[in-house]
C-alpha cells in the first residue's frame, strides 16, 4: 500500500510539473508586447510597415510554413500523453506560428533532432537538449527568426516551444 501511494505521489507530482511548465510557456508566448512599426503618415518615403521584405529577411508567414512544414515532415502521429517515457510528440499551434516538442526522458529524440534538423536550430543548442541533464529552469535561445524555450527534467522529459520572433 505504501509503494502505491508513493507511486501516485509521484505520477500526480509530475502532472504538476509538466502543467506548469507548459502553463508557464502559454504564458511566455501570450504576454509578448507587439512590436510592429507604426505605419508611415501619407505620402511618406519611408518604407511601409507591410511592404514585402527581401527574400533574405524571415517573415512571420515564412516563419510560420517553416514550423507547418517541420510538423508535417517530423510529426509521427503521436499524441501527447505526460505518462509516456518512450515516445516524442508534436504539437502545432496558433494557426502555424508556435510549434511545441515534447520527448519523453527514455525516447530517442528522433522527432527533436528532426524538428532541429528542418528548422536550422543550431547544433550547441542542440547538444545541449539532448545531454538529458536535468534542467528545470527554463531556457531561452533565438536563432534565424525564432525564439525558444526550454527544459528539461529527468522524470519526464524534454518541453522544447519554438515561435517566430515577429
Amino acid at each position: 500500500m505504501g509503494n502505491h501511494r508513493k507511486t501516485l505521489g509521484l505520477a500526480v507530482g509530475t502532472i504538476l510539473i509538466v502543467v506548469c511548465i507548459i502553463a508557464g510557456l502559454a504564458f511566455l508566448h501570450y504576454s509578448r508586447t507587439d512590436n510592429r512599426t507604426a505605419q508611415p503618415a501619407p505620402g511618406s518615403t519611408q518604407p511601409s510597415a507591410t511592404a514585402p521584405r527581401s527574400s533574405d529577411t524571415p517573415t512571420s508567414t515564412k516563419m510560420a510554413k517553416s514550423l507547418s512544414d517541420a510538423y508535417q515532415a517530423c510529426n509521427k502521429g503521436v499524441a501527447f500523453d505526460e505518462t509516456a517515457t518512450t515516445t516524442e510528440a508534436l504539437v502545432l499551434e496558433d494557426s502555424g506560428k508556435s510549434l511545441t516538442v515534447f520527448s519523453g526522458n527514455a525516447s530517442d529524440f528522433s522527432t527533436l533532432k528532426c524538428v532541429a534538423s528542418h528548422l536550422n536550430i543550431p547544433a550547441n543548442y542542440t547538444a545541449e537538449m539532448l545531454k538529458k541533464q536535468d534542467n528545470p529552469s527554463m531556457v531561452s535561445i533565438s536563432w534565424d527568426g525564432y525564439s525558444a524555450q526550454w527544459t528539461y527534467n529527468t522524470r519526464s522529459g524534454l518541453d522544447l516551444y519554438i515561435t517566430s520572433k515577429d
